[in-house]
């Protein structure tokens, strides 16, 4: 997941840098890869069982997954300012409104 984030900033960054449109609309499909592993480790984290220990380190990786979801949402932000900055318009390129079919609200 940490690579993946990485990846993507990445790509922000390059796309920002060459002023590449089409690059920076890719950077929502591998957001969504990062949304699906943080949902996965929500999902685990639910099944850790009843030791203290593990639940105390299922809910520290809660966070980092988190932490690595926002990360891939902020490179998305800044596919969507290349794309204002080359074309002189605003525009989402995903729809935040709707979250998640399975009620976790990733993205």
């Amino acid at each position: 997941m940490g690579r993946q984030a990485s990846s993507q900033v990445s790509q922000a960054k390059h796309a920002f840098a060459l002023r590449d449109v089409a690059l920076a609309e890719d950077l929502p499909r591998q957001d969504e890869q990062i949304n699906r592993l943080n949902r996965e480790v929500f999902r685990l984290a639910l099944d850790v069982g009843d030791d203290a220990d593990t639940r105390e380190w299922a809910m520290t990786m809660l966070l980092v997954a988190r932490a690595l979801e926002r990360i891939g949402d902020n490179a998305v932000d800044i596919g969507e300012q290349t794309a204002f900055v080359v074309t002189g318009l605003f525009r989402e390129f995903t729809d935040a409104s709707h979250p998640a079919a399975d009620g976790l609200g990733a993205g």
